[in-house]
């Protein structure tokens, strides 16, 4: 735990060292999948910062999954600092077996999305996504409150890149 704290506050310097504690938070969950997410619902945009796989193999070989848009909640619906956790059923619609550049997936999206509401701006929020895939447990609440401790220091160490890259710019 104190490593991966460690790593988010030098990730400010070393996006290496920011890499490594999402990978650790990804490990930790028992995910597949962790991101930190820009949503910008006046665009309908989303767009992954940082992406990291808790599965072995080549990084290039992994798809997008529209399965993590899917499951994040509407804008402005979730108070900062909140869960929501996104229970889906299988068989997935087949609108959503598509990422938006129209290509089928090879692989089926996640049966399970759990996303916290790290901040929020009036342009745009930033949620901090785990995805499990059709064949592992559904995120539940207390996977949720297990990484609750995490969360104010993701925020501190934004706040603190987004200062540096202020005064850098």
């Amino acid at each position: 735990m104190h490593e991966t704290i460690r790593g988010l506050y030098q990730g400010v310097f070393d996006p290496l060292a920011w890499q490594r504690s999402l990978f650790a938070l990804c490990r930790f969950s028992d995910s597949t999948q962790a991101s930190l997410l820009i949503v910008d619902a006046g665009r309908h945009t989303v767009l992954a910062r940082h992406t990291v796989h808790g599965v072995a193999g080549d990084p290039s070989q992994w798809s997008r999954s529209p399965g993590l848009i899917s499951g994040l909640p509407a804008a402005g619906s979730l108070p900062v600092g909140s869960w929501h956790i996104d229970r889906r059923e299988l068989p997935v619609p087949v609108s959503a077996r598509y990422p938006l550049d129209g290509r089928a997936l090879e692989e089926p999206p996640p049966a399970s999305v759990m996303a916290c509401l790290v901040d929020r701006q009036s342009s745009h929020e930033v949620y901090l996504a785990f995805q499990r895939p059709a064949s592992e447990v559904v995120f539940s609440e207390d996977d949720a409150r297990k990484l609750d401790w995490a969360i104010p220091h993701l925020r501190e160490a934004m706040a603190l890149r987004e200062r540096m890259h202020g005064v850098a710019a």
